[in-house]
């Protein structure tokens, strides 16, 4: 009786676009049905080791230290989509196939050629292997131990950058019918790091077609991809959702699952953070209507181009916490963190952001450092209180109008309406408001990084 092969091979054929390589063969989804992960990103708040706020000296330094989450793929599975794939293939009154390919990235041991494939596996039974049979042919060798141990998670060696959906209906319909096969097209990208799959990511699933935009965030700023800007922003959302003195500790909705032991409401999407405060790193002026009331003016552009992105987290940092304060000093009957605080939800916090730019350049005239950029990252909590009492106070219930004329919406339009009504009286308290924004505009201008 013929022994059976302690491995599976799979036969691929190279592929080489403008000097980049990848394979392309067919695959038995029976073979890799357990095999394969779409390694979804796991965020545990009630895990991270988190400092508080006004202890760290050096943000850019805890920036560096922390660690990226486990993965970038998506974590939610529409099973409704699963099921209707593997109701698509069971049909078998019509022509129905899979035609598009699947995409992989895997680690793979590269054979010189001569070595003994039996006896390679016997030694290391739990590694990929490719072996190259003439120029442009090659095989995948999966062994037969990774397959029968399946279940183990470590196991799961095969990355699934697209085609999850396609793959996880595959392998529904396999454990529910009597068929021993289905064959795929697989696409292989092997030994790459995790920079180039998320470069992928994010080329499938947002320039070709849509994807949630926390997700898009979360690969640019955890692999360094893309804008110098959406990479730092990212990790300064973190700071602000990881730390436990944050005003927004545990409020914002970061990419992956929720921890089902932190019963904090999150009422802000990563997304939308990283999208208001982009604004504000922008190196152009010409998005600001010099007509309109409340400018866009991005105030932080010149300390991320600087490298004193410290300075930026620092100014933001202390301008929550001087909000915090001014909100709990004033509303006796409702703290900042309830749950009921419209500031912590998309207008009114969005709001808050919007009229950030012109307490910072009041700030700036007060101490005379518009030349002296540097020593912004002098400014205290008081500083801000001077103008956001403005807008805590029983001549101007800003909490009131928030909850009686913006709970029922989160259209940018709706921001941008509540945000001008605040920054009516953030400039009441600067007779000069005005004059100083226009000087500050011009030193924008002259000082462009």
């Amino acid at each position: 009786m013929e022994t059976e092969s302690n491995h599976i091979e799979i036969k691929l054929d190279q592929v080489v676009q403008n000097s980049n390589v990848f394979y392309t063969g067919i695959i038995d989804v029976v073979h890799i049905k357990n095999l394969f992960t779409t390694s979804p990103a796991i965020y545990k708040l009630s895990n991270l080791e988190t400092n508080k706020l006004l202890d760290v000296s050096d943000y850019d330094e805890y920036i560096k230290k922390l660690k990226s989450l486990e993965g970038y793929q998506r974590d939610i599975i529409n099973q409704d989509k699963v099921n209707e794939i593997a109701e698509y293939i069971s049909d078998e009154s019509e022509y129905h196939i899979i035609p598009n390919s699947i995409l992989f990235s895997l680690d793979a041991v590269f054979l010189n050629g001569g070595e003994s494939i039996e006896g390679l596996i016997k030694d290391n039974p739990l590694q990929f292997y490719i072996s190259e049979s003439e120029p442009g042919k090659f095989s995948l060798i999966i062994p037969r131990k990774i397959i029968s141990e399946s279940d183990k998670a470590s196991m799961k060696k095969l990355l699934v950058i697209d085609g999850h959906h396609r793959l996880r209906g595959i392998v529904s319909y396999l454990n529910q019918s009597s068929e021993k096969s289905f064959q795929i097209l697989g696409t292989f990208i092997i030994n790459q790091d995790p920079v180039v799959e998320a470069e992928l990511f994010t080329t499938v699933n947002y320039k070709i077609k849509p994807v949630n935009k926390s997700y898009l965030y979360h690969v640019l700023g955890e692999f360094g991809v893309g804008k110098r800007e959406f990479i730092y922003l990212h990790y300064l959302v973190r700071i602000l959702n990881e730390s436990s003195d944050s005003p927004l500790y545990g409020r914002i909705k970061m990419l992956g699952k929720s921890d089902s032991s932190v019963t904090i409401k999150q009422s802000l999407s990563q997304s939308f953070l990283v999208e208001q405060l982009y604004v504000w790193t922008l190196q152009e002026l010409n998005r600001i209507n010099r007509n309109k009331t409340l400018k866009r003016i991005p105030v932080f552009r010149y300390y991320l181009y600087s490298n004193s992105t410290n300075i930026i987290t620092k100014v933001l940092t202390r301008y929550l916490l001087a909000v915090e304060k001014c909100f709990n000093n004033f509303y006796k009957n409702e703290q900042w963190n309830s749950d009921s605080n419209q500031y912590l939800k998309t207008i009114g916090f969005g709001a808050l952001v919007e009229i950030l730019p012109s307490i910072i350049i009041s700030i700036i005239f007060d101490k005379s450092i518009v030349n002296k950029q540097e020593k912004l990252i002098e400014i205290k909590i008081k500083d801000f209180e001077k103008y956001l009492i403005s807008i805590f106070n029983a001549n101007f219930d800003s909490r009131k109008i928030l909850k009686e004329e913006y709970s029922k919406g989160s259209s940018q339009g709706l921001v941008k309406s509540f945000a001008i009504q605040l920054w009516g009286k953030i400039v009441n308290v600067d007779a000069h408001y005005q004059e100083k924004e226009k000087l500050y505009l011009d030193w924008f201008e002259n000082n462009k990084v």
